[in-house]
């Protein structure tokens, strides 16, 4: 078994370092890393070669003792890296399907690498590339995290073309992945569980895309810069525990996949391939709705609790799993990067929904209910401190959040709780819409306006906002509406329990507009009528309606006042 990469060739620091990768990699950007990953290969191999530009370095054991030999190697015509390894026993082949999954996941946040080639018998069965757009730089208010540690500095977005090339037909999941542990084991272990749990799903799989093919998705990829700040007391801690100088800058990197990057469809043409969100490798990269995850080099178990995948110069336990917040020092370094994330969410969060248009987008409650969904902020798994920080850090940012609404995303504090009842005449006033509600109620319960909960401070729409949104309004009520709305506030002038000042109602009936008996065009405020038919002359005006001619202007339309009872009449009349 061969690995194999093109990038530049070992120096004499690198073939140093592999004689004692033991010690960890010095440079301070690949904080975290631990130096065990070459040493792994010992469990599948004896003597692992090393090929790089002109050189070879070979490692071979005398009795217990592990000795290198290296030698000039100048057959090596090509620009390839080369790690040659010599099986100790014959190893079953992973799941095709699980095992692209753990490659494309591993080039999601990868600087340098831009694409891995899985080859059986000189056959090419997937390859797993990326391209990136150019980066734009967006805009962002000066942020620093709590104690100052990090200083956004730069933020920019750009689109990722992931693209699958598959040379095999798939077959159904498999349940069982354990032959796959032995090969990469210290890699594979992190991703084993996952794709064990994920087995367990429907293995009904669209025939069309378990063919070989090509296939892609679209995401979005943010990257900030930030730079960093320590005291020396700081410095000399971290040193002590990490074996290295804390750097300048970091970098956190986060995925997000929109409404439409989502919504390809499986048959749109890019060059003869296929935009497949569906297929059963690539689907594993979107993070949506909430299967956002951590990542450290490679995938974590810990989620993010929102739908963006999320990765940073986080220091992890020695198991490479969890982020470290026991050690005092490197607790301060993780929580601040995850405050520095939070606030990269909202600038994302901030920048999609300016692209989302109320008018003119027929998809608006599409696009709206997938951003609150992505962004729904469920309790992150198994540390709930990534998802709480996260959260916090969202609603700190120094612009009051705006959330989407039947009339397009406004200020929280605009929003209204419109009761069932309410909603045949209520249709200008701001509130979440039902369908987008019933997706993010993690997130409004949290931000103490979701309806229902205890501490729900989202008001219910009031005589006031009625008479602003609904009378004020640019659109007229029809005549259901009106006839609706003029039951609901009979109901509320008559309760005495919350009785009306005098000013509310007639501000009321100066905006509400009624029919006037002499001309069905003419609508005059309810606060100017003085009279309503009576039963006899109502059944005159229904049987003679167009000769009707003697009513005054004053006089409400029998056909409004039909719906009401008189003594009800009585109360809006003056």
């Amino acid at each position: 078994m061969a690995i194999k990469n093109n990038g530049r060739a070992f120096t004499a620091d690198d073939w140093n370092r592999l004689k004692k990768i033991a010690e960890g990699n010095p440079d301070e950007h690949k904080i975290g890393f631990f130096g065990v990953g070459f040493y792994s290969l010992f469990s599948i191999c004896e003597e692992p070669l090393v090929i790089s530009g002109s050189k070879c370095l070979g490692f071979y054991w005398n009795g217990d003792q592990l000795y290198t030999k290296s030698a000039p190697f100048t057959e090596n015509t090509s620009n390839w890296t080369s790690i040659c390894l010599d099986l100790r026993e014959p190893l079953d082949l992973p799941e095709y399907d699980e095992f692209g999954q753990f490659l494309c996941k591993s080039l999601l946040f990868t600087y340098s690498l831009s694409s891995v080639s899985f080859i059986v018998d000189d056959k090419v069965l997937l390859k797993c590339s990326k391209v990136l757009s150019p980066s734009s730089n967006l805009t962002f208010p000066k942020f620093k995290t709590s104690t100052g540690l990090f200083n956004l500095n730069n933020f920019e977005g750009r689109l990722v073309q992931m693209t699958l090339e598959k040379n095999y037909q798939s077959r159904e999941p498999s349940m069982d992945t354990s032959s796959a542990s032995s090969v990469f084991s210290t890699l594979w272990r992190m991703a084993k569980t996952n794709f064990t749990e994920k087995g367990k799903e429907s293995s009904a799989l669209d025939s069309k895309l378990r063919q070989p093919g090509t296939y892609h998705v679209f995401l979005k990829h943010f990257r900030a810069t930030a730079l960093v700040r320590t005291s020396t007391k700081f410095s000399i801690e971290m040193e002590r525990t990490t074996k290295k100088k804390p750097f300048q800058n970091v970098k956190v990197d986060l995925i997000y996949v929109n409404w439409e990057q989502l919504n390809a469809t499986n048959g749109e043409s890019i060059e003869g391939s296929k935009i497949s969100t569906k297929h059963p490798i690539l689907s594993k990269l979107l993070p949506f709705p909430t299967n956002g995850k951590v990542f450290i080099g490679f995938e974590t178990h810990q989620t993010s609790g929102i739908g963006v995948h999320l990765t940073a110069p986080f220091i992890p336990t020695v198991e490479r799993e969890s982020i470290d917040f026991v050690d005092s020092c490197l607790k301060i370094w993780n929580l601040e990067l995850i405050q520095l994330a939070g606030r990269l969410c909202r600038l994302i969060y901030e920048k999609e929904i300016s692209n989302v248009q109320f008018e003119n987008d027929s998809n608006y409650l599409n696009k709206a209910k997938h951003i609150m969904e992505a962004f729904n902020f469920k309790e992150s798994t198994p540390s709930g401190i990534i998802g709480f920080t996260l959260f916090d850090e969202f609603l700190k940012y120094p612009m009051e959040l705006r959330l989407p609404s039947s009339k397009g995303f406004v200020f929280a504090h605009l929003l209204r709780h419109v009761p069932k009842e309410m909603l045949k005449f209520v249709t200008n006033t701001p509130r979440i819409p039902d369908e987008i509600s019933t997706v993010c109620q993690e997130v409004l319960q949290k931000m103490a306006i979701g309806v229902g909960s205890r501490q729900s401070s989202m008001q219910i729409v009031s005589l006031h906002d009625i008479i602003e949104f609904e009378l004020k309004g640019v659109t007229k009520m029809t005549d259901e509406q009106a006839v609706e709305c003029l039951k609901w506030f009979i109901k509320v002038l008559i309760n005495p329990y919350d009785p009306l000042t005098p000013g509310i109602v007639d501000n009321f009936l100066d905006n509400f507009l009624v029919p006037s008996a002499q001309s069905p065009e003419m609508f005059l405020p309810l606060s100017k009528m003085s009279f309503y038919a009576c039963d006899e002359l109502c059944g005159l005006f229904f049987a003679e309606k167009a000769k009707i001619k003697f009513f005054p202007i004053d006089c409400i339309s029998p056909d409004f006042t039909s719906k009401f009872p008189q003594s009800d009449l009585n109360l809006c009349l003056k």
